[in-house]
């Protein structure tokens, strides 16, 4: 049976059988795999603390038909305050979530990989900052294949803007000519468009930084909200219990 070794994020888990775990996770060298860890939720188990959500470790796994099997772990970081705080947890299950249904198996993109490295010690540092989630979504999109265009109308490409909407269905900013391309277009005002063009091209470190004021803030995420619904293919779990908590 063939194995192969990777650093790995665990994106979620559930019960198997009596004692065993299936885990899906987000490995560095081949993307979103999904493993049967045996014993996993026995509390002598070495695969226990390896195999809890939101964990990075590097693991052993041995190649199977439907399901690999998990068969060493050895933990880099628990991100244990991702488990123990409500609002961190909350934000680390809609990250993973969204990681989860949207990148298909054996897809090794790197750089989704350090997203999320990222993501989630920024969540330890800093907290459950809606601006980190925008920045996640935004990223994640790109990464995709979906970028949003937001430096030009995605109709006639003109940069000329008196009064512009963002078109979920276009994927992305359309001028006051063109927004009867779209009935379904959101206004958005320049302090949502320029925020989320910055989040769009910056970096993480940026995110700490920005202070968007609740309107725009409110703007922002639901403007990100329908983008990304639009591209799911079931409701996200995590999501309501998300909104209730920053309700």
């Amino acid at each position: 049976m063939a194995c192969y070794r990777s650093e790995a994020i665990v994106l979620r888990t559930r019960d198997l059988g009596e004692a065993d775990k299936a885990i899906t996770l987000y490995t560095k060298d081949e993307g979103k795999v999904r493993a049967a860890g045996r014993g996993a939720r026995r509390m002598r188990s070495r695969l226990l603390a390896v195999s809890q959500p939101f964990v990075h470790g590097r693991y052993l796994f041995f190649r199977g038909k439907g399901m690999d099997s998990m068969a060493q772990g050895e933990l880099i970081n628990s991100y244990r305050q991702l488990r123990e705080e409500l609002d961190r947890m909350a934000a680390a299950a809609y990250l993973a979530e969204l990681v989860d249904v949207l990148v298909e198996e054996r897809d090794p993109q790197e750089e989704l990989f350090r997203l999320l490295l990222d993501s989630f010690d920024f969540l330890v540092e800093h907290g459950a900052k809606g601006v980190l989630l925008r920045f996640f979504e935004l990223q994640l999109m790109n990464q995709l294949g979906y970028r949003p265009r937001l430096t030009d109308c995605t109709i006639c490409g003109t940069r000329q803007y008196v009064h512009p909407r963002f078109s979920v269905a276009k994927g992305g900013l359309l001028c006051e000519s063109c927004s009867g391309e779209d009935p379904a277009a959101l206004k958005i005002s320049p302090g949502a468009w320029e925020t989320l063009r910055c989040l769009l091209e910056g970096r993480i470190t940026l995110v700490s930084r920005l202070r968007p004021l609740p309107a725009v803030a409110s703007e922002m995420e639901e403007v990100l909200r329908r983008y990304v619904d639009y591209r799911l293919a079931r409701p996200l779990k995590s999501l309501e219990f998300l909104q209730t908590l920053q309700g």
